[in-house]
């Protein structure tokens, strides 16, 4: 018997996108919904190919078959952007195969950048998300009450994702760190970081820590990992994402 390779499906933003993976072509193989998907990685964007992106190095890696890359550029958990409304809505539960009815064994989400860099205001926090309100189960099933804030869309996310795929393993990778004197003059994302881990630790995800003792704000040293100087990683951060997802995986299943 021909062993099964364990497959991963991604819901991710700019970072994870690539031409014809997370949009295009794939709509014919990999699931129907992705064909428009807004793209940032082309071959060769800031010398990144696909190999080199940040989940094809993790998963050959690690053994592993890419399912659906639900990735969009510009999106974010709770508001609407680029063409696509919050992730809270739909693409959460766009991770399976709708051609062959293949579903994922485990999950990627790295999502919330968006969230932090353009919608501040409405970030919320963990500790504010009142979960008897924001998720009603019900006789006729679950009701989610609006998301006002990225936190309580997260955790729709979260809870829309471990019904639908109920099998799947769940990886949540926090938010990379920013520049020094980022031209957003925005702080280090710590606080929000500490949210996503909570919500995560809630639903039983793992969260990867891109963050704490990664990369370096310091100018020069972080122009080495990201080609833009700003969230785009090249070729070194990419490489970087590859090796704490992958350590974070062999951890986890060392453990189980």
């Amino acid at each position: 018997m021909v062993r099964k390779v364990p497959t991963v499906s991604i819901l991710g933003d700019s970072i994870s996108t690539y031409t014809d993976i997370s949009n295009g072509t794939a709509a014919d193989t990999a699931n129907s919904t992705i064909r428009d998907n807004v793209l940032y990685y082309a071959p060769g964007t800031w010398g990144v190919y696909l190999e080199d992106t940040w989940w094809y190095k993790a998963f050959a890696r690690l053994g592993l078959s890419l399912l659906v890359n639900n990735s969009w550029s510009g999106s974010c958990l709770l508001n609407p952007r680029f063409g696509t409304v919050g992730a809270y809505a739909d693409r959460c539960v766009q991770l399976h195969n709708d051609h062959t009815g293949d579903e994922p064994d485990y999950i990627a989400i790295f999502m919330g950048t968006n969230d932090y860099s353009y919608f501040g205001a409405t970030l919320g926090t963990a500790a504010e998300i009142d979960y008897r309100t924001l998720i009603t189960e019900t006789p006729a099933g679950t009701v989610y009450k609006e998301p006002a804030t990225s936190c309580e869309a997260y955790a729709i996310v979260l809870d829309k994702i471990r019904k639908r795929y109920p099998n799947a393993k769940v990886y949540c990778l926090s938010l990379l760190p920013r520049r020094e004197n980022n031209p957003e003059n925005l702080p280090q994302p710590i606080a929000f970081n500490q949210s996503l881990a909570a919500v995560n630790a809630r639903f039983g995800c793992v969260t990867v820590d891109l963050y704490t003792d990664g990369i370096s704000p310091a100018g020069e040293i972080f122009d080495t990992y990201f080609a833009d100087g700003r969230v785009h990683p090249g070729v070194k951060g990419m490489a970087f994402i590859a090796d704490r997802f992958a350590k974070t995986f062999g951890s986890v299943a060392s453990r189980t």
